[in-house]
This record gives C-alpha cells, structure tokens and sequence, in this order.
C-alpha cells in the first residue's frame, strides 16, 4: 500500500515539473493584446478615424495601424511584426498582421480594403514611412521588411502606459506584368476581339510630412515627400519651403525624396510638394496633402542684470564724524584740567 502511495507522488512531481518547463506555461505569463489590434484609415482622403473595413479606390493610400501590448506579468522579448499583404489581385484586400516574440504565443488579426470598381487591385508598400510611436519613440522609424521578415521592436513591458503602435502605409495599385494569352486550341477562325481601351496613366503628389509643425527660431525642418505613377515610378522632387531668408533657395528640386531648410526668420509659411512623373510630368500643385503650415516664432529675449546706480556722496559721513568727535575732544579737555594741573 505505501510503495503505491509513494509511486502515485513521485507520478504528481513528474507532471508538475513537465507542466512548469513546459512553453505553454512559460508563456502563460506573457500574452499579447490580441482581438482588434489591426485598422487603419484612407490617407488619400485625409479620413480622421481609423475603421475596419476601408473604402478606398485605385491609387490611393492606405495608413495602417498596429496596437502592441503585453498584457501579461512578464517582458515580451524580441518582439516581432509582420504583415501578409493579398498575393492575389482582388477588389477586396484581406491582410493579416502576425506579432510574436521569443517568449509569447503569436497573436494575428486581419483588415479589409475595399476598392471600387471592377478591377482586381494589390497592395505595395510605401517606403520610408514605417514608424512606431510608444516610448522612447516620437516617432522612431522602422526598416522597410513589416512585408516581407517583419520587423522587429525588441522588449515590450507589460502595461498599457508601455503598448505601441506601428504605422506604415501602402498604395492601392494594379502596376504588375500583363499575362500573356493563352493560344486558341479551335482552328475554326476565330472572330477579331474587341480592343479592350487602355486606361490613360495616372500620377499624383500623396503627402508631405515634416518632422516638426513649428517651433522658435533658427528652426530647421526636414521633409518627406512622396508620390503615385500608375505607370511607373516618380522621378524628382520640388519642395518649396515658403522661405528664401538667409541666402537659401526656396524651391529645391531632387531625387531624394527627403530634404531640409533653416528658418531664420519667425513667421507662418506654407510648404508645398510637386512631384514628377516617368512621363516627365510635374503633378500636385491641386494636392491638399502635399502642403503644410509651418509656424515660426521669435526666440524670446532674456533680459540682463543691471548694476544699481551708486547714489552721490552727501557729507553725511562727514557730519557724523565732526558730531561724535566733537563731545569726545570737550570730555578729554575736561579730564585733562580736572585731574592735572594746568
């Protein structure tokens, strides 16, 4: 009976340090937020609320967004994000965004972009315009791979005061190779199709965006600007910063979709953004999103010590004297004649 008693808890022990070492039990304390954690919104048209699904039509853009937070008791290491864009070309666009870490179990959730129209459309992400916001990030920039590996944030503290959230756009586009027909296997005749009309090229300016919306002088902005060709891709860049203070050159044209401009000078300018096309096009003088307000104050003058004036001299100290020397002289003369003889 004993030796029983004593197999049964040896039995208990063994499935209890099974259970403890297990990866299901490790992760049970880490779990990421997981349920609607993936929305985003119609960039194109400066849309204010994010939603699931989103309208949108063929060339415009698409900010999505991606809540991170552990909701666990321990740190989430290595924390990684990836998103599978559709591989298929299709009027509705189902993408599902995965995020895992060394020590958690994967959480994934999907959005869907609806496009008008009857032509099947994908997804192609935008580059340079992956950012987190969190802490410590105001934003920090993240590499172009949340597409392709992921993209990986390191530790996440559990709490919502340390959750996270990655931003990153992507266009709406049919810009991939044609399929060649496939031969006719009747040898009847067979009768001159009717040519499908071409669809005429499409270019715009998208956005423009600038690493601060103002502050005091010298102020010095850097600024992202990017563009859509239905055709091809943009070529060159005009920023005009609405300064020319200093020397500088207002308008600055580049291949780079990046540039920056010192203003020395307070104020309220408007920065704008055209783009040129692979048709050698320049488009977006009609683009609200390609312009921004800037507003520029003076740098506040701190005012300096002043040394208090010494006031003139007034004899005051003079008076004085002459009036406690004066009592002395008489009270020595006194003791003098009082006590010797004169």
């Amino acid at each position: 009976m004993k030796d029983k008693i004593w197999v049964t808890i040896l039995a208990l022990l063994t499935l209890g340090v099974f259970i403890f070492n297990s990866p299901n039990f490790a992760k049970a304390s880490t779990a990421f937020r997981s349920g609607n954690i993936f929305d985003g919104g119609n960039r194109t048209d400066r849309l204010v609320d994010w939603e699931d699904p989103i309208p949108a039509d063929p060339g415009e853009v698409i900010e999505f967004r991606v809540l991170v937070q552990n909701d666990g008791s321990e740190n989430a290491s290595n924390t990684t994000i990836k998103v599978d864009f559709p591989s298929t070309p299709s009027t509705s666009l189902v993408s599902t965004v995965h995020i895992t870490s060394t020590n958690t179990a994967t959480v994934s959730d999907t959005i869907t972009v609806n496009v008008s129209g009857g032509t099947g459309q994908l997804h192609a992400l935008i580059p340079g315009h992956t950012k987190m916001y969190g802490p410590g990030c105001t934003p920090c920039t993240l590499p172009d791979s949340i597409d392709g590996a992921g993209v990986t944030i390191g530790t996440v503290v559990p709490g919502t005061s340390n959750s996270f959230q990655v931003l990153f756009k992507a266009y709406v586009t049919n810009n991939r190779p044609t399929p060649t027909p496939m031969p006719t296997a009747t040898p009847t005749p067979t009768p001159t199709p009717t040519p499908t009309p071409t669809t005429s090229p499409t270019s715009r300016c998208v956005d423009l965006d600038s690493s601060t919306g103002g502050g005091t002088t010298p102020l010095t902005v850097t600024f992202t600007g990017s563009g859509f060709d239905s055709a091809g891709s943009i070529q060159e860049y005009e920023f005009n910063f609405g300064d020319a203070s200093d020397g500088q050159q207002q308008l600055v044209r580049t291949t780079s979709n990046q540039a920056s401009h010192r203003y020395v000078n307070s104020g309220t300018f408007i920065a704008s953004l055209l783009v040129k096309d692979s048709r050698g096009v320049w488009v977006g003088s009609g683009d609200t999103g390609c312009q921004l307000v800037l507003n520029v104050s003076a740098k506040p003058q701190v005012l300096g010590a002043k040394t208090p004036p010494r006031l003139p001299k007034t004899g005051f100290e003079n008076a004085l004297i002459s009036f406690v020397l004066a009592p002395l002289a008489a009270l020595g003369v006194y003791l003098y004649r009082r006590f010797r003889l004169i």
